[in-house]
């Protein structure tokens, strides 16, 4: 009777693995079609503000002066304002930041089952899906905007 019990606990055991293993695989799928890596921060503009934060943090002023309410490069706040692009840059081109996204994504997809996985696969092939994913890119895009304003 024991050697069953262990018997079946092992069969489980694999057959959980084998769960785990086939939803990894389905949600780095998924995170790969949704084009995941695409939002995260560019690695060359990270070397580009690390290299000379000054004259980037200025470009950023001269393609649009209305995100910094009013202050420029002439402005006696104006180092201030470096310093708080250089942190935030900082913690966003940090190798921890750049990787991250794609496998936090894929984590949680992970959650999903095989079964809804698969749907969600299925879905985003689709050319619904694909007209639904250009939309989600436009009403990130039209917030950004929105936001850059404020």
């Amino acid at each position: 009777m024991r050697t069953l019990v262990v018997l079946l606990l092992l069969l489980c055991a694999n057959v959980s693995a084998q769960d785990r293993d086939e939803r990894d695989v389905l949600a780095r799928r998924l995170a790969q079609l949704l084009q995941v890596k695409e939002y995260k921060l560019d690695a060359k503009q990270c070397d580009r503000v690390a290299a000379d934060s000054s004259k980037e943090i200025v470009a950023l002023y001269l393609r649009n002066p209305a995100n910094f309410s009013g202050i420029s490069p002439q402005s006696i706040y104006w180092p201030a304002v470096e310093k708080t692009y250089r942190d935030l840059y900082a913690v966003a081109c940090a190798p921890s930041m750049l990787g991250g996204l794609e496998d936090v994504t894929v984590k949680a997809y992970a959650t999903m089952s095989p079964a809804d996985l698969h749907a969600a696969l299925a879905f985003y092939a689709s050319p619904a899906g694909r007209a639904m994913q250009l939309l989600q890119k436009k009403i990130l895009a039209d917030a950004n905007a929105f936001s850059n304003k404020v």
